[in-house]
């Protein structure tokens, strides 16, 4: 209810309405109490996965959301080479996963948080179906070892563009230290990787005392 303004000595100005007993209109509530301001303005925001600490099953991913930034850091479109998005494997949906995000970024009309959750849950459920007990619900996991499955070659056997991507040949040189200059057999020393793991079994096989000056 509008009307003519009445001034009451030094107060404010106060609708007709109010005057007579009425409740003011509730001001709208521009955010949430204690929620963090998010520019959407390219280059002055970046949305990234949150913990969720009121879901004790979603809870502790610190691992995923840096395994996947990781990789999100140096997604290109080469990725998506030989793929025809019908495939159930992790780095099928890792890419639709990827694309929504890209999406996101392009347009800014859709909701960030839904899509990282939705890609957040789907890819720990195959990861969990598919290595049952290495991705435990709500508990600290592996960064490395979920990064070493999502580009396992694996993946996709019959795509070559996707052995390429990621595989590399992991030649091992052996040689004496008796006899630096006498050349060792190749006993099996090549073979197919996509992840190099340095362990401290290795460390220790091979007599590496100063890390630091490697």
């Amino acid at each position: 209810m509008k009307g003519v303004l009445i001034k009451y000595g030094a107060k404010n100005n106060t609708e007709v309405g109010v005057s007579l007993g009425m409740k003011p209109a509730p001001k709208k509530s521009k955010k949430a109490k204690k929620s963090s301001n998010f520019v959407k303005a390219p280059g002055q925001g970046y949305a990234s996965y949150l913990a969720a600490n009121d879901n004790p099953a979603r809870a502790n991913r610190c691992w995923m959301a840096a395994a996947l930034e990781s990789l999100y850091a140096i997604y290109t479109p080469l990725w998506q080479r030989g793929i025809n998005g019908k495939g159930t494997d992790l780095f099928t949906a890792l890419l639709f996963h990827f694309l929504s995000r890209v999406t996101y970024e392009l347009n800014l009309n859709s909701s960030i948080r839904s899509t990282l959750t939705r890609g957040q849950n789907k890819l720990w459920e195959m990861a969990n179906a598919k290595h049952p007990g290495s991705f435990p619900r709500g508990k600290f996991s592996s960064c490395d070892f979920f990064i070493e499955i999502l580009v396992d070659p694996t993946n996709l056997k019959k795509n070559k563009d996707f052995q390429k991507l990621f595989g590399f040949i992991d030649d091992w040189q052996y040689t004496c230290e008796a006899h630096p200059e006498t050349k060792q057999l190749d006993l099996q020393s090549k073979r197919k990787a996509h992840v190099i793991a340095v362990r401290p079994n290795v460390v220790n096989s091979h007599i590496l005392r100063e890390i630091g000056s490697l």
